[in-house]
């Protein structure tokens, strides 16, 4: 089965380049896409349409998102025992050192700063996807 990888961004050109990065991974990987921070929440606790989504391995959050901001977004899912052990990678073109501060304080698994060029960009979410989908080890959702 593949692995589910959740992306919160608003960015067509982000979503199409990480669509591309995961198509030719050789890591077997369902990437679904939520472009604000409610749909986001909705989908992590399966509400709604998303009520047959699986559980993501992994989530790759934005900073600036419409209707509620990566941060919040990042706090509620650290907050909520059922899917904290979710690990969440900030990936926002914000290289302030208090959003990453930030990030952190609200228990972000790790902080990306997305690169502009293209081959750098995948190459970033090729080794995300080799770290995080292949070699880090998570709980069993129903353990935890």
């Amino acid at each position: 089965m593949d692995a589910a990888v959740l992306l919160v961004d608003d960015s067509i050109g982000d979503v199409e380049l990480a669509r591309e990065a995961w198509k030719e991974s050789a890591i077997p990987t369902h990437l679904y896409v939520t472009s604000n921070g409610e749909e986001a929440i909705r989908f992590l606790r399966r509400q709604g349409p998303y009520a047959e989504m699986p559980v993501p391995r992994l989530v790759l959050l934005d900073l600036n998102l419409p209707f509620r901001n990566g941060l919040d977004v990042l706090q509620e899912i650290k907050q909520d025992c059922t899917l904290r052990s979710i690990p969440v990678i900030v990936f926002s073109t914000s290289s302030t050192p208090l959003d990453i501060a930030r990030a952190y304080a609200n228990f972000a698994n790790g902080y990306v700063v997305k690169p502009l060029e293209l081959s750098t960009y995948m190459d970033v979410l090729t080794m995300i996807q080799s770290f995080w989908l292949y070699a880090n080890q998570v709980p069993e959702q129903d353990s935890v």
